[in-house]
């Protein structure tokens, strides 16, 4: 195995302040650059996380996870993506809800995670938190689309019927209670003839096969668009299309938010409920409709066209125009409208502009809202965010406070293990039991082979970038019996894991965990330096080689990093085994 040195170096010191000895180590040279996310099919923003479906089928979230919303494993905020535990492949559609998520399997199963004090996850289960992706009983298979709100979730079937599951304090399941729901429950009188289904809060909706609009819920500020006063309703009702007028007719698609809903009706935008702060987009802020209005196309203007999408945030919308443009409007504070201010109020819709002084945003293909943020899907597979970012729900890998214009999604490099160094803290100063290695890995695991016992072996892991959060650490020996970690302590690109009863010629493998969210020790790819001949243990052959490659006559055991026996490391050792192991200078 010949390694390649061309990319990082470590240089390590020792220190002996009693009779542990403690390794510091650097890694120089330049990190791998963060990059845009790319290869992105369709993007959900929920209330502060936001997840991505990947074009081939796998799952990406990143932002919030307090509740474990972001599904892998953790309840880790992520700056950038961070994969979705056991959804790499196979998923076809994704809702991002309050602090939940859901995601539609290409079988016509419905997974969920996160978030479960009112059963929005539909298990039937303890309404705990779930870190990872579960099951929805009764829906494994024969669903062809998913909703995610805050405290609820809706699903529609291949016969076109509704279901939703989760709170229902004011009838947004729409079942004719108001009694919660661990498991998804039919929603009345749509068995059939729905094409699409979203829900929020306290209200959800549904888009009928010929274009009508029927809601239910709370309708405290005329969200349901009926007309009448503002009374829930427990069952799905129609949306009229004006005071005294019949059902709406001809929409494709619907958006609903906190307290108001939209729909998109030949290339133009309707919207009613409440406008407080211009969720309406019609320029009459603070005047509630409790039927549909035209969302116009600016101030004392005519309605807006050429929408061909559209989605809703908390108290936020936006419209995707068929030139693959973007305009928003309402509630501003956080900058989510994207026009490159926080104004408070955005009345009618605004352009979405590309960065601070530059022309509207282009190149657009899909748009998602959350609580206060915003996403947009670009037509090369990318994604840009803007709006609130504390719990980096932007994904531009930072928790900037607030971003007024779109910012790239960032994805860090595969987080590769740039170098492993194993310490005996009592043997002969500079007596490694490990060194450095550069294989990149995905996850934290590696195999120390233990010389001396008694004692603790401190194990240096560098990474290639920055360490922010470090899971648990874990050690067995070579017949999987557990070993003692007494500390793993995260610092700048290393973790330092200190491994305690190693036996005398032992072998230990140290995994840790969620090392910036990212690891996974069941796929573990460690390398020792000797296992020249790629079978991840040491043999005599890898020995030998080892031993042959560094010029040393004696047993591999006292390979010696302190080359000139100064019981230091400094830069001539470096230099020195550098030269015995053919390693190439950076």
């Amino acid at each position: 195995m010949k390694l390649n040195r061309k990319r990082f170096l470590s240089i390590c010191s020792v220190v002996m302040p009693t009779l542990v000895s403690l390794i510091f180590c650097v890694a120089t040279g330049n990190a791998l650059a963060q990059t845009p996310l790319t290869g992105i099919a369709k993007i959900s923003a929920g209330s502060f996380h936001t997840c991505a479906l990947t074009s081939v089928g796998g799952v990406k979230c990143w932002g919030y996870n307090n509740t474990g919303q972001l599904g892998n494993g953790t309840q880790i905020d992520a700056q950038s993506p961070v994969d979705v535990t056991g959804l790499r492949s196979g998923v076809i559609a994704i809702a991002a809800g309050g602090s939940h998520t859901c995601a539609l399997t290409s079988g016509g199963g419905v997974k969920c995670w996160g978030l479960n004090q009112n059963g929005q996850l539909g298990d039937n289960g303890p309404q705990l938190p779930r870190l990872v992706p579960g099951d929805v009983p009764g829906l494994t298979s024969g669903v062809t689309a998913i909703a995610a709100g805050l405290l609820t979730t809706c699903a529609l079937t291949t016969g076109g019927a509704a279901k939703c599951w989760g709170a229902n304090g004011v009838g947004q399941l729409g079942d004719g209670t108001t009694t919660q729901a661990l498991v998804p429950v039919d929603v009345f009188g749509l068995a059939s003839g729905v094409s699409a289904i979203a829900t929020y809060n306290g209200h959800s909706c549904a888009l009928t096969t010929v274009g009508g609009i029927k809601c239910w819920g709370q309708n405290n500020s005329g969200q349901l668009g009926t007309g009448f006063p503002p009374n829930s309703s427990l069952v799905p009702v129609d949306v009229i299309s004006a005071q005294s007028m019949p059902a709406l007719t001809g929409a494709s698609a619907i958006a609903v938010n906190f307290a108001s809903s939209c729909a998109l009706k030949s290339g133009g935008v309707l919207c009613w409920g409440d406008n407080s702060v211009g969720q309406l987009g019609n320029d009459l802020i603070l005047f509630s409709s409790n039927t549909p209005v035209n969302v116009l196309s600016g101030p004392s203007s005519t309605p807006l066209v050429g929408v061909s999408a559209i989605a809703a945030g908390r108290s936020h919308a936006c419209a995707l125009t068929s030139v693959g443009g973007l305009k928003c409007w309402g509630f501003n504070t956080s900058g989510q409208v994207g026009n490159g201010n926080n104004s408070r109020v955005i009345s009618t819709p605004e352009d979405v502009i590309a960065g601070p002084s530059l022309p509207p945003l282009s190149g657009v293909s899909a748009v998602s809202a959350g609580e206060v943020h915003t996403c947009a899907l670009m037509n090369n597979g990318g994604v840009k965010c803007w709006g609130a970012n504390f719990n980096g729900q932007l994904g531009d890998n930072s928790t900037a406070s607030y971003r007024f214009t779109p910012v790239d999604v960032l994805v860090l490099p595969p987080f590769a293990l740039n170098a492993v160094q194993s310490r005996k803290t009592h043997g002969a100063a500079g007596i490694f039991d490990l060194l450095i290695d550069t294989v990149p890995i995905i996850s934290g695991a590696v195999t120390v082979e233990s010389r001396r016992s008694g004692a603790s072996h401190l194990i240096v892991f560098q990474f290639t970038g920055p360490v922010t959060a470090t899971g648990a650490a874990t050690a067995v020996n070579g017949s999987g019996a557990p070993l003692s970690i007494s500390s793993a302590i995260a610092s700048g690109n290393d973790v330092l894991v200190t491994l305690t009863g190693a036996a005398d010629n032992s072998r230990a493998t140290v995994s840790l965990a969620n090392v910036n969210g990212t690891l996974n020790p069941s796929a573990s790819i460690g390398f020792l330096i000797g296992d020249v001949n790629n079978t991840r243990s040491v043999n005599s052959s890898d020995i030998s080689s080892v031993k042959a490659r560094s010029g040393q006559t004696t047993d591999l055991t006292n390979f010696k990093f302190d080359v000139n026996a100064s019981g230091a490391i400094n830069s001539s050792d470096i230099s020195a085994v550098k030269a015995r192991l053919d390693l190439v200078l950076p």
